[in-house]
């Protein structure tokens, strides 16, 4: 792009629609921070045809899930990222729209990029699905996925150095490892049909630990993959759930495990549908984009916000009034400031949230088929599930109940979406209301549990792999280590392009059984799952990725040269 950078068009100041939501929102946020429990939403709610789809409903929800999983490269909540599977015409490719929470259409480029261009070093492997081994392919895969995601994993292990004080109080893997082992060592409380299993899980738990100090030492690719893989062996031994029970903070270990396990099960996910679908080895990764005038909409001057009027336009009169604000605990007095302050709040300090973002580019971007599933790193919130169930469109697997303030709808292209959503947001207040009458109480419901882990459809011989392979592969990547530290301490320069390979007899993996199309409840439970392992490679630089209204990520991304160390930390 040459000249001058354009100014953002913005819309004309909040509409009566933006103004009615807003009041709603406030509303809603008033009564109650956290309006529902978390849900698990039907996918009968949408309407759409399976026969015009290449992939089976389920292994698009399941693809979409560990790819907004993967996309998650920060903790950062103010990024939290979407992804969407859209069908070419004619099945040529899919498109992978990524979105993050935006405030307008000049914020949140540079993390999208960044994702964008971690998906393009993942996918360009898969081409290779049904040609190259399969082995190769997924560590190829994983070998993309490590450096992406390298400062997640990093926050995952060490959350006592995370920035939120709920995750300082965690402990780092090393020392929940040293817990584990100390309790199991003596534990004359283990059952006697689980000892064999404690066993197994207290080697396979010191050689993580041996792994743990390894990376701690050496912090490079190849001692991150071994790392990753030894904690994935702890995941697979025989009543894992039981045994963790036993020690202390084994919640914590349990979580830990299933989470960092997932980037190596996400490996061999891929590589999987890739060999089994066709299209899945042709993705294009799709940063949306959305123009300014429907992102951006001018801050409001002074708009009048009234509590009294609100309520009294829900039926509820001065009496009924009363008893409200005392069920919420407020004075009479209090009641108007709050309510201003979350009006004022939904009004003009928003964020639109990546998966309305993704709604918003199918409306306005007709080609393609439209994506049945819209996958965050996180539960859906509560508005945004509120605003896809109204849409209509697309299905959203999880709900996790909580209401954010800092909340709005963008401007829809095809369709005024405000008002009727405002309608229901104003039917569900109405809905509150009655409650707490009836039951003369606040509705009131514990703060949920807002990270996703979409399941996945793996067969146990997938997710665990043969040991002697998982063996070589740990050897294979701490020679691969040790050459790079030697090389960096010599002060010689290297391209880390080789690639280890595989010693050792693998067992062949079976994939999911299918009749006709793959089961509507996946094999695994809610909880994480992943499969393979990375190289530290870049196809080049992003640095001039344009943004004009939405790109496939393969026309801005044409690298050139030798492919160089992408991370060396």
């Amino acid at each position: 792009m040459t000249g001058d950078t354009p100014t953002p068009l913005v819309a004309e100041g909040p509409t009566i629609p933006s103004v009615s939501c807003a009041k709603n929102i406030a509303l809603l946020r008033f009564l109650h921070e956290i309006p529902e429990l978390p849900t698990r939403n039907q996918r009968n709610r949408v309407p759409f045809r399976d026969e015009d789809y290449q992939l089976p409903f389920d292994r698009e929800r399941q693809l979409a899930g560990i790819l907004a999983f993967l996309s998650r490269v920060k903790d950062d909540p103010y990024r939290v990222p979407a992804i969407s599977l859209q069908e070419c015409p004619k099945g040529r490719s899919v498109n992978v729209l990524i979105a993050v929470n935006r405030k307008s259409a000049a914020d949140g480029k540079v993390a999208v990029q960044k994702i964008a261009d971690g998906f393009q070093r993942i996918f360009e492997p898969l081409r290779g699905a049904g040609k190259d081994d399969d082995y190769e392919v997924r560590d190829r895969v994983f070998d993309a996925i490590v450096p992406m995601c390298w400062d997640r994993i990093v926050e995952r292990l060490s959350p006592d150095k995370s920035w939120k004080a709920s995750e300082k109080k965690k402990k780092p893997i090393k020392e929940l490892l040293q817990n584990a082992i100390k309790a199991l060592r003596n534990n004359n409380k283990v059952p006697v049909s689980s000892r064999a299993a404690a066993k197994e899980f207290l080697e396979r738990a010191r050689a993580a630990l041996r792994q743990v100090s390894a990376w701690d030492n050496h912090r490079v690719v190849p001692e991150m993959k071994a790392l990753i893989r030894k904690i994935h062996s702890l995941k697979n031994v025989p009543e894992f759930a039981r045994i963790v029970a036993l020690v202390p903070n084994g919640v914590q270990l349990e979580y830990m495990v299933t989470k960092v396990s997932r980037y190596l099960e996400a490996a061999k996910y891929l590589s999987r549908t890739a060999m089994k679908y066709p299209i899945a080895r042709r993705m294009v990764p799709v940063a949306v984009d959305l123009p300014a005038t429907i992102l951006n909409e001018k801050p409001s001057q002074d708009v009048p916000a009234d509590i009294d009027t609100t309520l009294n336009r829900l039926h509820q009169d001065k009496k009924s009034r009363k008893a409200i604000y005392r069920l919420l605990e407020v004075r009479e007095e209090n009641a108007q400031p709050q309510f201003h302050k979350y009006f004022e709040t939904a009004l003009n300090k928003v964020t639109v949230h990546a998966e309305i973002q993704i709604l918003a580019y199918c409306d306005l971007n007709g080609r393609g088929r439209y994506p049945r599933v819209v996958c965050s790193s996180k539960k859906a919130c509560y508005l945004c599930n509120q605003f896809i169930t109204l849409h209509g469109k697309i299905y959203t697997p999880y709900c996790h109940g909580k209401l954010y303030i800092h909340w709005r709808l963008p401007n829809f292209p095809s369709r005024d979406m405000k008002l009727p959503f405002s309608a229901r947001l104003e039917q569900v207040g109405m809905k509150s209301l009655k409650t707490m009458h009836r039951e003369n109480k606040r509705i009131k419901h514990p703060d949920p549990t807002e990270s996703a882990c979409h399941t996945l459809l793996l067969s146990t011989t997938t997710l665990s792999g043969g040991s002697s392979t998982s063996d070589s592969r740990d050897e294979s990547e701490r020679a691969e280590a040790t050459s790079f530290i030697l090389a960096e301490s010599g002060g010689s320069s290297r391209s880390l392009e080789g690639r280890h390979s595989d010693s050792g007899n693998c067992n062949p993996e079976q994939a999911p059984s299918r009749s006709g199309d793959e089961p509507t409840e996946p094999v695994l439970g809610g909880e994480c799952p992943a499969n393979q392992e990375p190289q530290y490679r870049t196809l080049g630089s992003l640095s001039s990725f344009a943004y004009s209204s939405v790109q496939p990520y393969s026309s801005i991304h044409k690298p050139e040269g030798p492919i160089e160390t992408w991370r060396n930390k």
